[in-house]
């Protein structure tokens, strides 16, 4: 269950980070991201 708090945190954490920094490009690349990890996670 852990695992899935991190990944949720991650998913939205790295897409406010990058619209932050990035703006609305930032925001798509950190989803991108976030999704990817979580996808990279669940195949464990």
């Amino acid at each position: 269950m852990q695992n899935i708090g991190c990944l949720l945190t991650g998913i939205i954490t790295i897409p406010i980070i990058g619209l932050v920094f990035l703006g609305v490009p930032g925001l798509v690349i950190g989803i991108i991201v976030g999704g990817l990890i979580a996808y990279g996670a669940k195949k464990q």
